[in-house]
């Protein structure tokens, strides 16, 4: 894809798309330079620049106070579980995100260690917490791949769970409602 100039109201901005008739741009909650035409990249942060740590030595975690924190869309499922760790500057490495709140490749709130191609990764832990006459069991993003499989306690089989996952900045999460039996739950990939 290149940038090229687009003459509009008489001023120049740089556009996405050189032809529209060969490509599409669209999206939610991206960062733009302060005079590009977005298009239909809609909610989208403009600003001079996007306020990365120290980009000339490869650092493009965000900086605090980078008009990318906390601006992303919580709405698609599918968030971004896991990121490189340091910036790409270490081969074959990942951690967990504890969120994804920012825009871009690298949470401001992330922290840990990381984990190498030839490592187990983390076992997510399944959280569950009372919400009135519901009960809410939550995984971490890096986690989404993971099923929800569920047993009673007279059955020694384990099956899918029927309710469906939702989520959001930090999770994954299943409401369930509170039932009279015992039901034991599990993260199975």
């Amino acid at each position: 894809m290149e940038i090229s100039d687009n003459i509009i109201s008489g001023t120049t901005r740089p556009t996405l798309v050189e032809n529209s008739a060969n490509a599409l741009v669209s999206g939610v909650n991206n960062w733009l330079k302060t005079n590009a035409a977005p298009g239909s990249l809609i909610e989208s942060v403009q600003t001079t620049a996007p306020g990365f740590r120290n980009p000339a030595l490869g650092d493009y975690s965000l900086a605090p106070g980078s008009a990318c924190v906390g601006t992303a869309n919580p709405a698609p499922y599918g968030l971004p579980g896991k990121e490189y760790y340091l910036n790409e500057t270490s081969n074959r490495m990942w951690r967990p995100r504890a969120a994804a709140r920012d825009i871009g490749a690298f949470e401001s709130s992330t922290t840990g260690p990381p984990v190498n191609a030839y490592a187990l990764p983390p076992r997510p832990i399944l959280n569950a917490v009372s919400s009135g006459s519901n009960a809410v069991l939550a995984w971490p993003l890096f986690a989404q791949d993971f099923q929800l499989e569920q047993t009673d306690l007279i059955s020694s089989s384990w099956s899918s769970s029927p309710y469906t996952y939702v989520t959001n900045l930090s999770g994954v999460f299943v409401s369930i409602p509170a039932r009279t039996g015992r039901q034991i739950f599990r993260l199975w990939k």
